[in-house]
């Protein structure tokens, strides 16, 4: 057992406050506590391995073998290429969805991340602009069916107490993986050969491997088993990594309950309503906007520029050393 019972507390759910929990206080001398968290923070890599492609493809466009194994393609060509992961990653979400949804979360998770690790060993094998291009749209369907499944994962499986901090820290690792890929085309860029972009181009599948080797400690979805009829699964996998096997747990048997009434509700919202619902009322369509343009101002604020375009802003103002470019973009 992980030691004496607590109350929860940190949690956006007041109640949750006045339920004892059969954890310790600290989550590092608690087994189960201790395993989920860890599983949870390999789940977080598929926003590295969105940050790292954020910053590769300019340290990879400041390394002189890189343009040439590219062909030294015009412009367009070019930007063709580097949008390649988001013509990828786009359509791949409404399938992802609908997996998730059908064969599990973990499953979910576990096709996106193999098929980006594949996408990186093939890419370091690429000759021209469009092998490359290829690979970059596999890389898009990947990473767009981990990051359908690995948030809400994260969120369904996380402790009641941690959960929000985790859901605050999911996007954050973005910056992490583009430090990585920062200092990694920084490096390579010294050895003055093809490997100066081959390697950070291979290092593109270490998040999704380290992801697929985290589901290894991470649960199915309580949630996604309840809706699939499997209530004893998820009361078990929530007296395990909730309470340490404690079944009649206080705290683990509210949030079975809760989790049974919530997809009995939905599944009677279901009945009567569906995807026309977005445009039924003006209320409904002014909400469905508000998200939609959520993604594009946040790309219209520049990032995406800065992203994948540094290295020829950079020439355009006059730096032109290749060690100056890679060292700004980190």
């Amino acid at each position: 057992m992980g030691g004496p019972a607590g109350v929860v507390a940190e949690s956006g759910n007041a109640i949750y406050k006045t339920l004892n929990n059969n954890v310790d206080p600290k989550w590092t001398r608690d087994p189960g506590l201790r395993r989920l968290n860890i599983g949870v923070l390999t789940m977080f890599a598929s926003a590295a391995a969105n940050g790292y492609d954020g910053s590769l493809i300019n340290g990879l466009l400041a390394i002189p073998l890189f343009n040439q194994n590219l062909g030294n393609v015009k412009s367009s060509i070019l930007g063709l290429i580097l949008a390649g992961i988001s013509l990828g990653g786009l359509p791949s979400f409404i399938p992802a969805s609908y997996v998730s949804d059908t064969m599990g979360r973990r499953f979910t998770v576990g096709i996106g991340s193999s098929l980006m690790v594949a996408a990186a060993v093939i890419q370091c094998a690429t000759h021209g602009p469009w092998a490359f291009f290829g690979t970059r749209v596999l890389l898009g369907i990947g990473l767009g069916f981990a990051q359908t499944a690995a948030p809400p994962l994260t969120t369904e499986i996380a402790h009641p107490k941690h959960r929000g901090n985790i859901t605050n820290l999911f996007q954050a690792i973005w910056y992490w993986g583009s430090i990585v890929s920062a200092c990694v085309t920084l490096g390579t860029l010294f050895l003055g050969n093809n490997w100066s972009w081959r390697i950070p181009c291979l290092l593109q599948g270490l998040f999704p491997g380290i992801q697929l080797l985290g589901l290894m400690l991470v649960p199915e979805s309580p949630r996604w088993l309840v809706s699939k009829g499997r209530h004893e699964e998820a009361l078990n996998i929530l007296a395990r990594y909730h309470a340490n096997g404690d079944r009649e747990d206080e705290l683990v048997q509210y949030e079975f309950k809760e989790i049974c009434e919530v997809i009995e509700k939905e599944k009677e919202i279901a009945k009567t309503t569906g995807f026309r619902s977005f445009f039924a009322t003006r209320g409904n369509r002014h909400r469905l906007l508000i998200c939609v343009l959520v993604g594009f101002m946040i790309q219209w604020a520049g990032n995406g520029i800065v992203s994948y375009y540094l290295a020829p802003m950079l020439k355009s103002v006059g730096i032109t050393s290749s060690i100056s470019q890679a060292g700004i973009n980190l």
